[in-house]
């Protein structure tokens, strides 16, 4: 039964790719060209629209881009780039060197950074969490350097950290030279002197990466983390070429595949890095073996027109395009990975698992899912698991965060606690559950 079902799925991949991308509507909003995308880990979906009209708004998500929600943003100029740290958090960037913040998921905003005598274009922001954020503008003048702004409160404070480096640097366009894949190590291409610039120490000090012989003209730079990375760009100004580094710029190695536009995104998956999504505007690739190989997925569309690919999980993803085009997946475009992939459906509701093994000692394994439901999406807040014992006294937190739907193993280790019966409790939202284990010594 196992081998016809593999079979099957096999079937269906290789026989119709196109059903995997399937194509949603936001609200019946129609544009010409593609702003920025971001989904938080817990899958809030952000966006902004562009229009003509005054003031722009963005538009959320809150169930996977099944249904939107616009919101007003009270923001008279164009936004550059957006990000999301969890059910609620949002902020985005301004062409006139604003940064706007929501703690409502998008229905209020406010100004938390404005210098009315620097008039930043800013170029990217991302934040880890809800504290620790970063954001990055154009030299203003071409002997100043790159603004790289930090805060570590949310927003309340934002601190210029880069005095001396990137001296008139600026990124050709929004977001797409800029890659930041933690807090500590960046990575930033400079369209004035086509140099790749790094930092590890989350962007108070830069250093200068070597880069492929030739190399000029940066189209993309992204990065996975402080090794694996991918840079894209033309040579002498001709064809336009894509190069691969796993040990963050020493080396570098040209893959076999052209794109064939300068307009690029690439995306690791979360959890398999060896897993990439490429798209070269008209085209959408994949890739299994960290890009040495790559097949062509074919779409509905001849022309695809993608700006921004951005992914959950290693299973949930979306293609934010041109004209009014916006694609998801929720099987990872059908590209099977993985046994355990196979079985992969996704919850409909809380569930708490009872521990394993039980009796045990020191540890054991507890077992619960999130679901992905509309429900439960618009009010969840945070997850906890806690342990208590037969008193009511919490002995320990083993969960206490947001967490996108999936299945989850939490490992509870009892080292300092006498035998004796246990009780753990799964909290979310409206949701409380709570099951016994017996730890035996």
């Amino acid at each position: 039964m196992k081998m016809l079902l593999r079979l099957l799925i096999l079937f269906l991949f290789f026989s119709d790719n196109q059903a995997q991308w399937t194509t949603k509507s936001i609200g019946g909003q129609t544009w010409n060209v593609a702003y920025a995308l971001d989904i938080s880990s817990d899958g809030i979906l952000s966006l902004f629209i562009p229009t003509s009209i005054f003031p722009r708004k963005i538009s959320i998500s809150f169930d996977l881009g099944n249904t939107w929600n616009k919101y007003n943003t009270g923001n008279e100029f164009d936004g550059t780039c957006i990000t999301s740290a969890d059910l609620g958090h949002i902020w985005f960037t301004t062409d006139d060197g604003k940064i706007f913040h929501s703690s409502d998921s998008g229905k209020t905003w406010v100004l938390q950074f404005y210098d009315s005598s620097n008039p930043y274009f800013f170029d990217f922001i991302k934040f880890f969490n809800v504290d620790n954020g970063i954001a990055v503008a154009d030299a203003i003048s071409p002997n100043s350097p790159m603004t790289i702004l930090k805060t570590s409160n949310g927003g309340n404070n934002w601190n210029i950290i880069n005095n001396s480096y990137m001296i008139g640097e600026n990124a050709k366009d929004v977001f797409y030279q800029i890659s930041f894949p933690s807090l500590l190590t960046g990575f930033i291409a400079g369209d004035k002197s086509n140099k790749l610039y790094k930092t590890s120490d989350g962007g108070y000090n830069w250093e200068e990466i070597q880069l492929p012989v030739f190399f000029n003209d940066f189209s993309l730079v992204s990065f996975y983390n402080d090794k694996l990375g991918f840079i894209i760009g033309s040579e002498n100004l001709s064809k336009i070429n894509l190069y691969r580094t796993t040990d963050g710029g020493v080396n570098w190695k040209r893959i076999e595949i052209v794109p064939k536009t300068s307009v690029c995104d690439i995306e690791f998956l979360p959890n398999s890095p060896n897993n990439i999504w490429f798209s070269d505007y008209d085209n959408l690739y994949f890739s299994s073996d960290t890009g040495d190989t790559w097949s062509i997925i074919k779409l509905a569309d001849s022309v695809l027109g993608a700006r921004n690919i951005e992914f959950l999980n290693d299973f949930v993803g979306f293609i934010l395009c041109d004209n009014s085009k916006f694609y998801s997946t929720k099987n990872n475009g059908g590209m099977f990975t993985g046994v355990e992939e196979i079985g992969f459906e996704f919850p409909d509701k809380f569930f708490l698992s009872q521990n394993y093994p039980n009796p045990f000692n020191p540890s054991t394994t507890i077992s619960f899912t999130v679901p992905s439901s509309t429900e439960y999406y618009s009010v969840l807040q945070n997850v906890t698991l806690k342990v208590y014992d037969i008193l009511g006294n919490e002995v320990a937190t083993l969960v206490d965060e947001n967490k996108p739907a999936g299945v989850y193993n939490v490992q509870c280790i009892m080292n300092n606690t006498s035998s004796g019966v246990y009780f753990y409790t799964l909290k979310a939202g409206p949701f409380t559950e709570t099951k016994k284990m017996l730890l035996m010594k």
